[in-house]
């Protein structure tokens, strides 16, 4: 097993807790050190406020990041990825 401070950091981003996002995340902790971040949906007026959240996230997190990983494409995947080009960190989304 490799040690925790060893594995690669993947930024994971998904919009609600359904059992193939926990069956992903248990599959990737085997490898990968994994930052989540929920995108927040269920109410439209907070949008913004996901939004902002997210960005203070990917600031604070894809400098030494291996990795980012989004569940499904959407409006939540357009920062990861801008943040990946910019970083120079390989995005992928996941589709379902």
């Amino acid at each position: 097993m490799v040690a925790y401070s060893m594995k690669p950091k993947a930024l994971y981003f998904y919009t609600n807790d359904a059992t193939f996002v926990r069956k992903d995340l248990r599959t990737m902790e085997k490898n990968f050190r994994v930052i989540k971040m929920r995108f927040d949906v269920s109410k439209k007026w907070r949008l913004p406020i996901s939004f902002l959240l997210q960005f203070f996230f990917l600031i604070r997190h894809t400098h030494n990041a291996s990795i980012i990983l989004i569940q499904f494409g959407g409006y939540h995947s357009l920062l990861p990825v801008l943040f990946g080009r910019l970083f120079r960190v390989k995005s992928v989304i996941v589709l379902g």
